[in-house]
């Protein structure tokens, strides 16, 4: 008969956005086996994945009797609100606060998910084509990425006259925003066309 069943690998706080893997081990000390089973998973009380678990390995982690088995969260529910995501790899909450873990099985653990500030950088700022009549159009596409927590930034797009267009942008966490604008000059010329965040 199953005698414990024992959550694992939920950390006591990370980072907005940040993945972790929970893990639940079942510890099987009937010499004559036992059957599969399912564990379910929940998320502040909300079901978020199920998972079948067989037991195939050849003792419990902590002694040296009985089979295990083990099985961790998956992707299994559609449609996730936009403040968790469940990946193949584990769970990913976006917003800061704390939250209960459980599974059908009667274990449960909390992790504290803490605010991460955004950090953004432009990652290319392409020109083309190197050379136009006057008149014809350049076509400039940047691309700005956060790596950080969710949040805005402006991004301007000057030339050795001044601005010529700003856009402020919204990039989830981890995330990346292109802008693609098209110029035309009337003057004959060397423009040199950049990018910055303010």
């Amino acid at each position: 008969m199953v005698y414990r069943f024992d959550l694992h690998s939920v950390p006591s706080r990370v980072d907005s956005g940040e993945e972790f893997n929970p893990q639940v081990e079942v510890c099987c000390d009937d010499p004559d086996g036992c059957s599969n089973d399912e564990v379910k998973w929940f998320l502040e009380g909300n079901l978020i994945g199920h998972e079948s678990m067989a037991f195939t390995r050849d003792f419990c982690s902590d002694r040296d009797t009985g089979t295990a088995a083990s099985t961790t969260l998956q992707d299994e529910i559609d449609n996730t609100p936009s403040w968790y995501d469940i990946s193949r790899s584990g769970l990913i909450i976006y917003e800061p606060g704390t939250y209960t873990i459980s599974t059908d099985k009667g274990q449960s653990d909390t992790v504290t998910v803490e605010e991460v500030d955004p950090s953004f950088s432009i990652i290319s700022c392409d020109v083309s084509p190197s050379e136009v009549m006057v008149g014809e159009d350049i076509d400039v596409s940047v691309s700005v990425e956060n790596t950080g927590g969710a949040g805005e930034v402006d991004l301007v797009i000057s030339d050795q006259g001044g601005e010529i267009t700003s856009e402020n942008l919204y990039i989830s966490q981890n995330g990346i925003e292109d802008l693609d604008i098209s110029l035309v000059y009337d003057d004959a010329g060397e423009y040199e066309i950049s990018a910055d965040l303010v």
